[in-house]
């Protein structure tokens, strides 16, 4: 350009090889407003539950790290922002199929198709739940610590070993002398009564355990469904891939055709200043 002087032209490609932010006025007034009006969250409405500040912050980091100088540089970076506020929105949506496949309905339909259970013998959410298996193991218990008596006659004198080492049986006790209609004065010092709730006790724990045995088997298969499902998978999954693919890719070609509009403008002061000094 012939009315920019030699001095002019020196400090603009100097200028453009600093990147250090808009020296123009009008690359000045692109800048101040960017944290209000630059389009990513000025004219794209936000979705249900998403954080303003949050988008905003990473809007104005990538803002403050690019320093676009110009319209196109601007374009540019606004497309770069909205393609990592795609990756985050991305990232959200991926965690909710996630739990969404983990939900208990789910999971124990899942289990009751592979255990080909039908009928009145499907698993229900309440049948794989922790308060469940709690039970569960509770009666295993108190089956091991009847298992290893001798006999259900229990002299009074060792009842406070009984207590002790069967802990989970004598928390059954006090039920069973409120069966019995008795005082647990009266029922805790007759041994043929402490011998029948000894053996009651354990048919019930018996039966609890092969009575749940299939519900305790569905719980464990629960967890591993649980650990399973963190890895995505199916369709869906596949999609959330492909447009994740596509999300790179724009990000990419933004940053390229910023790079080569950069290098472009270089090139342009850089033959505006051999053409002042020819």
């Amino acid at each position: 350009m012939a009315s920019l002087s030699k001095a002019q032209l020196s400090a603009n490609r100097q200028n453009a090889k600093k990147s250090t932010g808009p020296k123009t006025e009008e690359g000045k007034l692109i800048a101040s407003q960017n944290s209000r009006t630059h389009g990513v969250l000025s004219n794209k409405p936000l979705l249900p539950g998403e954080d303003e500040a949050g988008l905003q912050e990473l809007k104005d980091s990538l803002f403050d790290f690019y320093k676009p100088t110009d319209a196109i540089e601007y374009t540019m970076v606004e497309r770069i922002v909205m393609g990592h506020i795609r990756q985050s929105r991305l990232q959200v949506a991926e965690a909710a199929k996630l739990n969404i496949s983990m939900d208990p309905e789910i999971i124990v339909r899942e289990i009751n198709k592979m255990l080909g259970l039908e009928g009145v013998q499907k698993l229900t959410t309440n049948s794989i739940s922790e308060k469940q298996e709690t039970n569960y193991q509770f009666y295993i218990e108190v089956q091991d610590e009847l298992n290893h008596l001798t006999t259900y006659e229990v002299p009074l004198q060792r009842l406070a070993e009984l207590e002790i080492y069967a802990k989970e049986t004598w928390k059954l006790m006090p039920k069973k002398a409120k069966e019995y209609n008795l005082e647990w004065d009266v029922f805790i010092k007759n041994p043929s009564l402490i011998a029948r709730a000894l053996k009651e006790i354990h048919i019930s724990a018996n039966e609890f355990i092969e009575r749940y045995k299939i519900s305790h088997t569905g719980y464990l298969i629960s967890n591993e469904l649980k650990l399973a499902k963190r890895i995505p998978a199916g369709k869906d999954f596949d999609d959330l891939n492909r447009y994740q693919t596509q999300i790179d890719m724009d990000i990419i070609r933004a940053n390229d055709q910023l790079r080569k509009h950069r290098e472009l403008k270089m090139k342009t002061i850089d033959a505006e200043v051999l053409e002042a000094t020819a």
